[in-house]
């Protein structure tokens, strides 16, 4: 970084309770270079082969929307609509609970009546002889 100059400015973000910092760096002398880890998606996994007639697939936004409905049903199966704590529906997807109650509700999805419930409800109907 030699003939470069730096001047850091840091500022609490006020959109939270505990504010995160966010920096600006500026410089004068030409662009900055920064060799930082990459975190989160293999970027590798984006490039092409060496086989280029391959079709690539994809999914509209109705078929996303499709899944992700259909695999937070599925969590929310699995957990016996648990939604926080341990096993929970939130923990399973690696989410919030505030989040994953904000995705049901904007999804509209609702808990299923319990077969054990409509069993018991049907043997208390007086049936007429």
């Amino acid at each position: 970084m030699i003939g470069h100059t730096f001047r850091i400015i840091t500022a609490p973000d006020s959109s939270t309770t505990i504010p995160p910092l966010h920096t600006v760096i500026f410089a004068r002398g030409g662009a900055l270079d920064f060799d930082l880890p990459v975190t989160g998606v293999d970027s590798t996994s984006f490039v092409s082969g060496d086989d280029d007639n391959v079709e690539v697939e994809y999914l509209t936004d109705a078929e996303m929307q499709r899944r992700d409905r259909e695999n937070l049903f599925a969590v929310l199966q699995k957990s016996g609509w648990k939604i926080k704590g341990v096993d929970g529906a939130a923990e399973l997807l690696g989410i919030k609970p505030t989040t994953l109650i904000s995705r049901i509700e904007r999804m509209g999805l609702k808990r299923p009546a319990q077969k054990n419930m409509l069993m018991n409800h049907a043997l208390d109907v007086a049936v007429p002889e």
